[in-house]
């Protein structure tokens, strides 16, 4: 049995997920490719880790409520997009966590979360950083991606009559 809409929990977790994710991927593409003040620089990179250090506790609770809670059924009754739309929502779980993952692997100074606590770096050699970091930026990009692909079926789905939103909202 399938339930008409999502549960509180995970409207409210999309949708704080959704705008983290916008914020990091659109200011870290921003930095960059735009940025040229080193104190900008610095300043907004600093939040940006800080906002996905303190965002990984939240996705894991977003992923526990994905398996938990039951999930409206689909619009599609037949044929290959309800395979094709739960293979995108899981390449975005997926991506996300490999984002969260190297994000964290690949930095080589301590993690101040807004001036409290923090962390230092989990991984030590240089050249494991870099690669955590080259997989770290390969990781964005096929977010923002799936990201895209995302909003463009939900604006395709409004579009052609099939409230979408609604059972998000």
């Amino acid at each position: 049995m399938h339930a008409s809409s999502y549960c509180w929990q995970q409207k409210i977790l999309h949708w704080v997920s959704a705008l983290v994710i916008l914020w990091v991927l659109l200011s870290g593409f921003f930095l960059a490719f735009a940025v040229t003040d080193d104190w900008l620089r610095y300043q907004l990179a600093n939040f940006n880790v800080a906002l996905g250090t303190l965002y990984i506790p939240v996705f894991l609770l977003r992923c526990w409520f994905r398996v938990g809670c039951r999930q409206p059924s689909s619009f599609h009754t037949s044929g290959f997009q309800p395979l094709l739309a739960c293979g995108v929502h899981l390449a975005l779980y997926g991506a996300t966590a490999w984002v969260l993952l190297s994000g964290v692997l690949m930095m080589s100074r301590r993690v101040e979360l807004f001036g409290g606590w923090g962390f230092g770096p989990l991984i030590e050699d240089a050249v494991w950083q870099g690669r955590w970091a080259q997989w770290h930026l390969f990781g964005n990009g096929l977010l923002a991606a799936l990201v895209a692909v995302h909003v463009l079926a939900v604006v395709v789905h409004e579009f052609s009559g099939r409230r979408v939103l609604r059972r998000m909202c």
